[in-house]
């Protein structure tokens, strides 16, 4: 199984605010079946939180769960020890499995949205000691062709040491992309140069984090 997380770390000492861009993944590939016993040991993963950074993920987390014997111990075992504060999740096919994952995990809260009906809802989980959600809501929920999955609407209060240090409105959109144009032999809507333009802008981050100036995008090549 391999894992695609894209987060965005957020500092909370830093004069200037500063967004670093970060896409890992796992580094041992696994594939999931009902005959295979693969255990959340055989897994090496990246610790990625810290008390100095809001640190806020996205994963498409592809039907979940895939399998209730693996999935699950192997996801609460991802998320504490990545130790991301708020993560933003897709694809969520099953309420009661999402809540047993939810409780299983220390110090995690979690909100399940309510449509679509037929599984593919969307979720976030956080940090219930330091970040607090409310009138989470979905809009467009009036519109299935563009937006078969409604995006979830909430406002995020994150604090440290009971003082605000950040506050915002989370929107967490699953989009479909290649359905219609594979099916209809159109260009797609997302392309190559789409996906390169937020590396391209993580890149810049990390060399004006290192370096302590502006960097301009356009002065970062690959």
């Amino acid at each position: 199984m391999e894992i695609h997380i894209f987060m965005i770390k957020f500092f909370f000492n830093a004069s200037l605010l500063m967004i670093i861009l970060i896409f890992p993944s796992c580094e041992t590939e696994s594939i999931l079946s009902d005959d295979q016993n693969i255990s959340p040991n055989d897994f090496y993963i990246s610790h990625y939180g810290s008390t100095h950074s809001f640190d806020i993920a996205t994963w498409n987390i592809e039907h979940f769960p895939k399998n209730q014997v693996h999935t699950i111990p192997q996801l609460i075992n991802i998320i504490q020890k990545i130790d991301i504060d708020l993560i933003a999740l897709q694809e969520i096919d099953e309420n009661i499995a999402f809540y047993n994952m939810i409780d299983s995990l220390n110090n995690y809260h979690g909100y399940i949205s309510q449509l679509p009906k037929n599984g593919q809802r969307l979720a976030i989980i956080y940090k219930s000691d330091m970040i607090s959600i409310s009138d989470p809501e979905q809009i467009f929920s009036d519109d299935d062709w563009a937006f078969p999955r409604p995006p979830l609407v909430s406002f995020v209060t994150v604090k440290k040491e009971n003082k605000i240090m950040l506050d915002f409105i989370l929107i967490v959109i699953h989009l479909k992309a290649f359905v219609d144009a594979v099916a209809n032999d159109k260009e797609p809507p997302v392309v190559g140069d789409d996906g390169l333009q937020p590396v391209l802008i993580g890149m810049a981050a990390l060399k004006s984090l290192s370096g302590k100036k502006p960097v301009r995008v356009e002065a970062v090549g690959i």
